[in-house]
């Protein structure tokens, strides 16, 4: 149960025989059969520290009000550990919204890691790629106080998210499942769409 949750291992259609019963993903199956000095490198096939920003809280001081409440809000959550804990910055692309989430993670002194959307050759990772290694982060980071995680370009999981609605996809994902993932992720994310 905990390989399928974390997109290690496909879900198994009884109509099948037994010999396809696991399904690894390609990004998975590449990523592990390569040679690693430390788990960290392994991890970075899926997630990656954030670049450091060069701005400041006083380059969204026309945001300031709306900076300080998350401040305070993640702090909170990080300091007690609190479950389902997701921030929606949502605006027109080019506006900032992944410097402001890079401020607002340095605010909180906090290390952000960012869901890849290429694998290590560059190439384009689906959404279903995408929520898996969101789930590989979370369950890497829900002991390690003080981690954020960064989903940049979210529409790549919630489909129709012009209107912020969610229809399921074609890789089977429905609302109530992705609700559940929202509730109970022990690490605080930052979604962009």
């Amino acid at each position: 149960a905990t390989l399928l949750r974390l997109g290690i291992l496909g879900p198994y259609e009884g109509k099948h025989s037994l010999d396809t019963a696991v399904q690894l993903p390609n990004e998975v199956l590449l990523a592990l059969t390569d040679q690693y000095d430390n788990q960290d490198q392994l991890l970075d096939a899926f997630v990656s520290s954030s670049a450091p920003t060069t701005l400041t809280a006083d380059s969204f001081i026309h945001r300031h009000g709306d900076l300080d409440w998350l401040v305070r809000y993640l702090g909170k959550a990080i300091e007690q550990r609190l479950c389902g804990v997701n921030v929606l910055l949502w605006g027109r692309p080019g506006t900032g919204k992944t410097e402001f989430a890079k401020v607002l993670a340095g605010a909180v002194r906090s290390r952000l890691f960012e869901v890849r959307y290429e694998d290590r050759e560059g190439n384009p990772t689906d959404g279903a790629g995408r929520l898996r290694a969101y789930q590989l982060a979370q369950a890497c980071f829900e002991r390690s106080s003080g981690s954020l995680i960064l989903f940049d370009e979210a529409e790549d999981v919630f489909p129709g998210s012009e209107s912020l609605s969610f229809r399921e996809s074609s890789d089977g994902y429905g609302k109530a499942w992705m609700n559940r993932v929202l509730e109970s992720n022990p690490v605080p994310t930052l979604w962009i769409v």
